[in-house]
């Protein structure tokens, strides 16, 4: 038997703006007295435009576009939000995403639920700016630090570091606009620089070279 609720923010969501990063979230409720493990599983179908940036979110932190699964567990009577992150970057577009919540448990195939939206913006003229172009890290390739930028209007709070497997390696509040960043004990690659705002919405996700 299956214990859980549903509740979906929407299952067609149409957003009017290209400049600001949209969410749309699906909330899970555990009805049964035991604590469950469950699989969220994301997939981004053919359309969806390969110049927005997706990110997903559950109840323990936001991963990378590359992340398109994870394991999250639910005590009995709890309740988990799992939340996407859609930023447009100015570009106008539709693109479906289909996100599915299995049950990792005893029965790892079923199917706990399903959820599906379309997500389309339309420009606003002029004044559609993408809210990235105030935002700049350099230099990268980089050795012991890196220095992120950020324009007044743009209230960046949150730094996170993730490496190309989607884990996260480093993080750091952030309360000026331009702020020095020393990840220094991380060994070299490639990895992906996520900007939150203060509730945790991602504004930006950029790539960024470790020599």
């Amino acid at each position: 038997s299956q214990y859980y609720s549903f509740v979906v923010d929407s299952i067609v969501a149409n957003f009017q703006r290209c400049d600001t990063t949209q969410e749309a979230f699906l909330i899970i409720t555990n009805t049964s007295s035991n604590t469950d493990t469950l699989i969220w599983k994301r997939t981004k179908h053919a359309n969806f435009p390969f110049v927005w940036t997706l990110s997903t979110c559950d109840n323990v932190q936001c991963y990378l576009p590359i992340v398109n699964q994870r394991t999250f567990y639910i005590a009995a009577g709890a309740t988990a939000k799992i939340t996407m992150n859609v930023t447009p970057n100015g570009n106008s577009g539709t693109g479906i995403i289909d996100l599915r919540i299995v049950n990792g448990g005893y029965l790892k195939d079923s199917i706990s639920g399903y959820y599906k939206f379309n997500i389309a913006c339309k420009t606003v003229g002029i004044n559609s700016v993408s809210a990235n172009s105030e935002i700049s890290i350099y230099p990268s390739p980089f050795q012991n630090s890196f220095t992120v930028t950020s324009g007044s209007s743009t209230k960046i709070k949150f730094l996170e570091v993730y490496n190309i497997l989607g884990s996260l390696v480093y993080k750091q509040e952030l309360n000026d606009e331009t702020v020095s960043v020393n990840p220094s004990n991380l060994p070299k690659g490639l990895y992906f620089v996520t900007l939150s705002d203060i509730n945790r919405k991602i504004i930006s996700t950029k790539k960024i070279q470790k020599d």
